[in-house]
Protein backbone atom coordinates (compact mmCIF):
# COMPACT_ATOMS: atom_id res chain seq x y z
CA UNK A 1 0.00 0.00 0.00
CA UNK A 2 2.75 2.28 0.79
CA UNK A 3 4.39 2.04 -2.90
CA UNK A 4 1.32 2.68 -4.16
CA UNK A 5 0.31 5.81 -2.29
CA UNK A 6 4.35 6.85 -3.34
CA UNK A 7 3.73 6.17 -6.97
CA UNK A 8 0.49 8.29 -7.06
CA UNK A 9 2.59 11.00 -5.09
CA UNK A 10 5.12 10.65 -7.31
CA UNK A 11 2.65 10.97 -10.56
CA UNK A 12 0.68 14.16 -8.89
CA UNK A 13 4.32 15.34 -8.45
CA UNK A 14 5.26 15.06 -12.36
CA UNK A 15 1.89 16.40 -13.40
CA UNK A 16 2.36 19.80 -10.95
CA UNK A 17 5.87 19.97 -12.30
CA UNK A 18 4.65 19.58 -15.87
CA UNK A 19 2.53 22.35 -15.26
CA UNK A 20 4.42 25.01 -13.63
CA UNK A 21 6.91 24.72 -16.66
CA UNK A 22 3.90 25.05 -18.63
CA UNK A 23 3.11 28.13 -16.82
CA UNK A 24 6.95 29.61 -17.24
CA UNK A 25 6.81 29.09 -20.96
CA UNK A 26 4.41 31.86 -21.19
CA UNK A 27 5.47 34.79 -19.70
CA UNK A 28 3.40 38.08 -18.90
CA UNK A 29 5.32 41.40 -18.85
CA UNK A 30 3.40 44.71 -19.20
CA UNK A 31 4.99 46.22 -22.46
CA UNK A 32 2.31 48.62 -23.91
CA UNK A 33 1.11 51.43 -21.70
CA UNK A 34 -1.97 54.21 -23.21
CA UNK A 35 -1.71 57.43 -21.34
CA UNK A 36 -3.11 61.28 -21.12
CA UNK A 37 0.05 63.46 -20.60
CA UNK A 38 -1.20 67.07 -19.28
CA UNK A 39 1.58 69.94 -20.68
CA UNK A 40 4.82 67.58 -21.53
CA UNK A 41 5.64 67.20 -25.40
CA UNK A 42 1.78 67.78 -26.50
CA UNK A 43 1.43 71.29 -24.88
CA UNK A 44 -1.36 71.72 -22.98
CA UNK A 45 -2.53 67.75 -23.22
CA UNK A 46 -2.14 64.42 -25.25
CA UNK A 47 -2.86 61.19 -25.25
CA UNK A 48 -0.23 58.50 -26.09
CA UNK A 49 0.54 55.05 -26.90
CA UNK A 50 3.62 53.51 -25.43
CA UNK A 51 5.59 50.62 -26.22
CA UNK A 52 8.61 48.87 -24.27
CA UNK A 53 11.03 47.94 -26.81
CA UNK A 54 13.98 46.62 -24.45
CA UNK A 55 13.98 45.09 -21.16
CA UNK A 56 17.20 43.43 -19.53
CA UNK A 57 17.31 43.34 -16.15
CA UNK A 58 16.40 46.79 -14.78
CA UNK A 59 16.95 49.04 -17.46
CA UNK A 60 14.22 49.17 -20.48
CA UNK A 61 13.69 51.14 -23.92
CA UNK A 62 10.05 52.52 -24.68
CA UNK A 63 9.43 54.47 -27.59
CA UNK A 64 5.87 56.49 -27.80
CA UNK A 65 3.60 58.19 -30.41
CA UNK A 66 1.00 60.77 -29.10
CA UNK A 67 -2.00 63.32 -30.28
CA UNK A 68 -3.51 66.20 -29.41
CA UNK A 69 -5.97 68.35 -30.93
CA UNK A 70 -6.72 71.88 -29.90
CA UNK A 71 -9.58 73.55 -31.39
CA UNK A 72 -8.87 76.63 -29.98
CA UNK A 73 -8.75 80.14 -32.71
CA UNK A 74 -7.44 77.48 -35.08
CA UNK A 75 -7.30 73.98 -35.08
CA UNK A 76 -3.71 72.78 -33.88
CA UNK A 77 -2.95 69.39 -33.95
CA UNK A 78 0.48 67.90 -32.30
CA UNK A 79 2.46 64.53 -32.76
CA UNK A 80 4.55 64.44 -29.95
CA UNK A 81 7.48 61.32 -30.50
CA UNK A 82 9.73 60.40 -27.66
CA UNK A 83 12.25 57.09 -26.91
CA UNK A 84 13.10 57.15 -23.66
CA UNK A 85 15.57 55.14 -21.12
CA UNK A 86 14.23 54.29 -17.50
CA UNK A 87 16.07 52.58 -14.56
CA UNK A 88 14.62 50.50 -12.38
CA UNK A 89 11.47 48.18 -10.87
CA UNK A 90 8.25 49.71 -10.52
CA UNK A 91 9.81 53.11 -9.47
CA UNK A 92 11.94 54.22 -12.34
CA UNK A 93 14.26 57.25 -12.95
CA UNK A 94 13.51 58.00 -16.84
CA UNK A 95 15.80 60.00 -19.25
CA UNK A 96 14.22 60.68 -22.69
CA UNK A 97 14.66 62.96 -26.19
CA UNK A 98 11.42 64.03 -28.25
CA UNK A 99 10.40 65.71 -30.93
CA UNK A 100 7.05 67.13 -31.34
CA UNK A 101 5.58 68.73 -35.14
CA UNK A 102 3.04 71.27 -34.75
CA UNK A 103 0.57 72.14 -37.40
CA UNK A 104 -1.72 75.33 -36.83
CA UNK A 105 -4.58 74.58 -39.27
CA UNK A 106 -7.53 77.05 -40.57
CA UNK A 107 -10.60 75.79 -42.76
CA UNK A 108 -11.62 77.72 -45.83
CA UNK A 109 -13.19 74.81 -47.61
CA UNK A 110 -11.14 72.72 -46.92
CA UNK A 111 -7.86 72.42 -44.02
CA UNK A 112 -5.09 74.24 -45.06
CA UNK A 113 -1.76 74.61 -42.89
CA UNK A 114 -1.53 78.24 -41.71
CA UNK A 115 1.31 77.96 -39.09
CA UNK A 116 3.43 74.69 -38.95
CA UNK A 117 6.57 74.54 -36.46
CA UNK A 118 8.67 71.59 -34.77
CA UNK A 119 10.02 71.29 -31.07
CA UNK A 120 13.02 69.28 -29.78
CA UNK A 121 13.04 68.40 -26.15
CA UNK A 122 14.74 66.39 -22.91
CA UNK A 123 13.19 65.25 -20.06
CA UNK A 124 14.56 63.82 -17.00
CA UNK A 125 11.95 63.01 -14.59
CA UNK A 126 10.40 59.60 -12.59
CA UNK A 127 8.43 56.56 -14.27
CA UNK A 128 6.06 54.47 -12.23
CA UNK A 129 5.51 51.51 -14.08
CA UNK A 130 5.04 47.86 -12.59
CA UNK A 131 6.42 44.67 -14.38
CA UNK A 132 3.40 43.60 -14.78
CA UNK A 133 -0.22 45.62 -15.57
CA UNK A 134 -1.46 48.29 -13.95
CA UNK A 135 -1.76 51.68 -13.09
CA UNK A 136 0.81 53.73 -14.79
CA UNK A 137 2.19 57.16 -14.00
CA UNK A 138 5.15 59.95 -14.96
CA UNK A 139 6.24 62.88 -14.02
CA UNK A 140 9.48 64.98 -15.32
CA UNK A 141 11.24 68.37 -16.47
CA UNK A 142 11.89 69.25 -20.21
CA UNK A 143 14.66 71.43 -21.66
CA UNK A 144 12.88 72.12 -25.29
CA UNK A 145 14.34 73.65 -28.36
CA UNK A 146 12.55 75.09 -31.10
CA UNK A 147 13.65 73.65 -34.38
CA UNK A 148 11.52 75.08 -37.18
CA UNK A 149 9.11 77.70 -37.08
CA UNK A 150 7.75 79.22 -40.43
CA UNK A 151 5.62 82.19 -39.08
CA UNK A 152 6.75 83.20 -35.26
CA UNK A 153 9.81 85.24 -34.31
CA UNK A 154 9.95 85.02 -30.81
CA UNK A 155 12.14 82.52 -28.52
CA UNK A 156 9.80 80.57 -26.20
CA UNK A 157 10.64 79.88 -22.52
CA UNK A 158 13.06 76.87 -22.93
CA UNK A 159 11.91 74.96 -19.89
CA UNK A 160 8.47 72.85 -19.39
CA UNK A 161 7.11 70.13 -17.42
CA UNK A 162 4.72 67.17 -17.69
CA UNK A 163 2.38 64.64 -15.59
CA UNK A 164 0.97 61.45 -17.34
CA UNK A 165 -1.18 58.90 -15.98
CA UNK A 166 -2.88 55.75 -17.56
CA UNK A 167 -2.67 52.15 -17.86
CA UNK A 168 0.05 49.05 -19.00
CA UNK A 169 -1.22 45.89 -20.47
CA UNK A 170 0.15 43.03 -20.26
CA UNK A 171 1.19 40.96 -23.39
CA UNK A 172 1.55 37.21 -23.83
CA UNK A 173 4.64 35.53 -24.91
CA UNK A 174 5.67 31.89 -25.76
Amino acid sequence: MRKFINAILAGVGMFLGDTSNAQNDSLSIAKNTVFVELFGNGGIYSINYDRMLVKKNKIKISGRIGFSLLPVYNNIFTYPLELSAFYGKKHNVEIGIGYTPVFNLYNENIFKIYDMYSYAGARLGYRFQKENDGFFLKAGFMYVMELYDNYRDYDDFPYWFGVGFGRTFKTKIK
